[in-house]
């Protein structure tokens, strides 16, 4: 027996993947015998059909993996068995129990503990299709809306930038106003925790990345109202067009439930270009990223920067060939019309603009560049960036963000 579905997550198992859409279960079950492998068992109520999943721990204890029947518990040989019309469920005295245990989540459990021979197949059979269901239905759509007492005043952004031994990653960099932090005083100081919820999904909806963590902070000092938290953790991704939700909390009551948002990983196919996002750093952030350790990324994920400062560009380029290619970059005040291409090639106003012609030694490139913003007055702007290699290939990224007048600290 296979499981029927696999999250593919190294921070969640299936029991949190399910959790993250759908929320805390109205009911659980669960049982252990001698011999029989850890399983729960979870029914959400829904006015149209209620929702039930079950759970086996195969390998590990802390891995549970969803399953189409509450029978694949028994393994293989045993569940084989049982699906034939000539056997009864009942027969088996472990069955038997397992199904008593599961009473309280369907009446299926109980249909199959009184059916005859003639039957039982019947009941599994319909048994194993609500599984199927549920397993459809609850791996891509979401009926739980986190929700907090207190509404945490948090800035975040998700940048699909970077990459590990597994393959690409999207970094989350968040900013939570002092204001709405609420510390626990240790012995050191303040201590503020802050947890993230994270998952992604492909476009059929599939989870295929989940992040569940908490991170602690400790200052001597109380962060200022007027000054910010600011955080960064990376969650590995695949390739491809995904959407995603992201909740950030602070403390037990204050937290932030994102809207459903989306993101591009890596190229689109293996033959083309791949322009990464575009992180905006600023050194008076106070957030980096130690891609490695002679290189570090700056964040500002308020993308707020006052003027005279030094905007920190980094961005990534995968899918070159060994040849020349060209970067371009203008950033124009928001709503001043026209498109990166229509502006690069003649077409609206640029208030920076600049061209780069590089030549291309290795498939990947990373760059960093630092911008002076002193010739821009306050206001929205837009940074974009269009690369085209020798072959005419393109890719192109765009991201905003505000200038101002006053002082103004962005990190906390």
């Amino acid at each position: 027996i296979v499981e029927r579905y696999r999250s593919g997550s190294r921070d969640f198992d299936d029991r949190g993947v399910i959790y993250i859409r759908h929320g805390e279960p109205a009911s659980r079950a669960t049982y252990a015998a001698p011999g029989l492998e850890p399983n729960e068992s979870w029914r959400y109520t829904r006015t149209d059909g209620d929702l039930i999943f079950h759970f086996i721990a195969r390998e590990d204890v802390q891995d549970f993996k969803l399953v189409e029947s509450l029978f694949d518990v028994l393994g293989f040989s045993s569940a084989v068995k049982l699906q034939d019309r000539s056997n009864n469920a009942g027969d088996n005295a472990v069955a038997e129990q397992l199904m008593l245990s599961r009473e309280q989540l369907s009446p299926i459990y109980r249909r199959l503990q009184a059916a005859g021979r003639g039957s039982t197949g019947r009941y599994q059979n319909q048994e194993r299709r609500a599984g199927q269901a549920s397993i459809a239905v609850g791996t891509t759509s979401d009926s739980y809306e986190l929700r907090f007492p207190n509404e945490l005043k948090a800035t975040s952004e998700v940048l699909a930038v970077g990459r590990d031994s597994a393959g690409h990653q999207v970094q989350i960099a968040y900013a939570i106003a002092g204001s709405s932090l609420e510390p626990v005083t240790v012995t050191r100081g303040f201590l503020y925790s802050v947890r993230l919820r994270f998952v992604a999904m492909d476009d059929k909806g599939k989870v295929v990345s989940a992040l569940d963590t908490t991170r602690h902070f400790v200052a001597p000092e109380r962060v200022p109202p007027n000054e910010h938290l600011v955080g960064r953790v990376a969650a590995p991704v695949p390739s491809g067009a995904l959407q995603y939700r992201l909740a950030i909390q602070q403390g037990d009551d204050a937290g932030l439930t994102l809207p459903r948002d989306s993101v591009r990983v890596g190229p689109t196919t293996s033959a083309a270009l791949a322009l990464s996002d575009l992180v905006l750093g600023s050194r008076t952030a106070n957030l980096g990223w130690r891609r490695t350790p002679d290189d570090t990324v700056l964040f500002n994920p308020l993308r707020t920067y006052k003027r005279g400062e030094e905007m920190e560009l980094y961005y990534e380029i995968e899918g070159l060939r060994p040849a020349p290619y060209t970067v371009e970059l203008a950033v124009k005040k928001r709503g001043s019309g026209g498109g990166v291409f229509k502006k690069i090639f003649g077409g609206g106003s640029a208030a920076i603009k600049l061209k780069f012609e590089q030549q291309a030694t290795t498939t990947a490139v990373t760059t960093h560049r630092s911008l002076k913003l002193d010739r821009l007055k306050p206001g929205l702007y837009v940074l974009e960036l269009l690369v085209v290699d020798a072959d005419g290939r393109k890719d192109s990224r765009s991201r905003e963000f505000q200038v101002v007048d006053e002082e103004k600290r962005v990190g906390g």
